[in-house]
């Protein structure tokens, strides 16, 4: 799937100037998830992560059956909440992913970016990456990233 996860609540993929991500939020009432999706641009200065994309709710008109995020303290129903949210990760997310893996799809009026963040990605495709934003972005989604050695500077950071 191309999703790397972390401590905590994300999955992420990361393309040149944005961040796909997907936020695993366990409910305090019952012990059952809500899957959000996102997509993140670097340079954008907005001090959240934006669940922008679809969530669970909205995947499921999308997609052929319900998923059950539902567990016990059972083994077995742990085991197939796991299996429902990496089959709705594979069939519902990742699809959604793929459909905006472009900086141009992103960059629509009717994507799932705001006004802002769309102002912010065309910035950086004219290159004028915000380093400080950047780091913002990459520390709020929890993505590391090497600051030393060849080859290893990447988008936005300058050396």
């Amino acid at each position: 799937m191309g999703l790397r996860s972390h401590e905590g609540d994300l999955l992420d993929r990361s393309l040149e100037c944005t961040v796909q991500f997907v936020h695993l939020h366990l409910f305090t009432y019952g012990p059952r998830f809500r899957v959000h999706w996102g997509i993140r641009v670097l340079n954008d200065t907005f001090p959240a992560p934006a669940l922008n994309g679809l969530s669970s709710y909205d995947g499921w008109a999308l997609a052929s059956r319900k998923y059950v995020f539902a567990f016990s303290s059972s083994p077995d129903t742990a085991t197939t909440c796991a299996d429902e949210l990496a089959a709705f990760v594979s069939e519902v997310g990742v699809p959604w992913f793929e459909s905006f893996a472009t900086p141009d799809v992103l960059l629509v009026p009717d994507g799932p970016l705001g006004h802002e963040a769309m102002l912010r990605l065309r910035l950086a495709l004219e290159g004028q990456p915000d380093p400080v934003a950047i780091a913002a972005s990459r520390k709020m989604l929890g993505i590391q990233v090497s600051t030393s050695g060849p080859g290893t500077k990447r988008y936005g950071e300058q050396h």
